[in-house]
């Protein structure tokens, strides 16, 4: 009885063996299959640039692209037949036709000819200060020349130009 005990621990060792080395594999193919099991999720969409457009009106109603000194807005001819002492006003519009607000800076204001030259030169200003402006959204600013009390007669059938230019910016 001695010889086939330790024969039979073998040969239990090796049945040991078999079947670990059995669950090993089966295990490994179950985990196999299970990693077969998969799902995913995907998203899609879509992206767009924002567009910016400044425009100008001189009446609120018509409104002009004016990306340079050539295609401006006209000035209502208030100015005309200036006379010592006058202040006259113009209220100016500007629309965002954009999509996204923009910040308005007026970033020049010049005048040019003799009626703003000289000794007592008539004087143009803006009543216009930095804003934000809503996509779709509008603002007014006035527009004033003024002609000193003192006015020479030197400035008799004067002329002069008035720009205004105002920028537009997302930042």
């Amino acid at each position: 009885m001695t010889s086939t005990t330790p024969e039979r621990r073998r040969r239990k060792r090796t049945i040991a063996k078999f079947v670990l080395a059995s669950i090993a594999v089966f295990g490994i193919g179950a985990a196999a299959t299970s990693a077969a099991w998969t799902d995913q999720a995907w998203f899609t969409g879509t992206a767009t640039a924002a567009s910016v457009q400044l425009q100008g009106s001189a009446n609120g109603t018509t409104w002009i692209d004016a990306d340079d000194q050539t295609g401006a807005v006209a000035v209502p001819a208030s100015f005309t037949n200036l006379i010592p002492g006058q202040t006259r006003v113009v209220t100016l519009h500007l629309r965002n036709n954009g999509s996204t607000p923009l910040i308005v800076t007026q970033t020049a204001l010049t005048t040019s000819g003799s009626l703003f030259t000289g000794s007592a030169p008539a004087t143009a200003t803006s009543s216009f200060t930095t804003t934000t402006i809503a996509a779709s959204g509008t603002t007014t600013f006035n527009l004033t020349v003024t002609t000193p009390s003192t006015w020479p007669t030197t400035y008799q059938s004067a002329t002069g130009g008035i720009v205004l230019t105002f920028t537009g910016s997302t930042s």
